[in-house]
């Protein structure tokens, strides 16, 4: 499963869906009888809207800074596996929680999320180093709780 399917696999279930965003330039388009003969040139190259709210397709959604990283995350085979991370959106902040196997495979994580468009800040402090099972050789204390 990927991390857009696992992360927002929730949101396939509701029936939220984001609205799609309509500038005046393509208003402005619709209006002309035959936009091959009249193109005006948008003003702005930028949405009107912040990026962290631009979704997968360019639509609005106000989740989808968090959209763009999962499928950041997916495209990069040394990341795309793991499966113990969850993305939260904070405006242009990610703050990943869970736990990853090493540091480098964390610093790995972070390096992708950051490439993405839009990304401020990534926040790991929720986020813990080490063994995901114990293993047979790996004693475990009686009584103690998961971190």
């Amino acid at each position: 499963m990927s991390w857009l399917q696992r992360v927002f696999s929730l949101m396939h279930q509701s029936s939220f869906q984001p609205e799609a965003a309509v500038s005046s330039y393509a208003l402005s388009l619709n209006s002309v009888s035959n936009p091959a003969d009249w193109l005006p040139q948008p003003k702005e190259s930028q949405p009107a809207y912040p990026l962290e709210y631009v979704g997968l397709n360019g639509e609005y959604d106000p989740q989808g800074l968090a959209k763009r990283v999962a499928q950041a995350l997916d495209q990069h085979p040394q990341v795309q596996n793991i499966k113990t991370l969850c993305i939260i959106q904070h405006g242009n902040r990610i703050t990943l929680l869970g736990k990853v196997t090493s540091a480098a495979q964390l610093q790995q994580v972070v390096e992708v999320v950051k490439q993405v468009a839009g990304v401020k800040d990534v926040d790991v402090d929720q986020v813990t180093i080490g063994q995901l099972k114990p293993t047979a050789s790996t004693p475990t204390l009686v009584g103690a709780t998961a971190s």
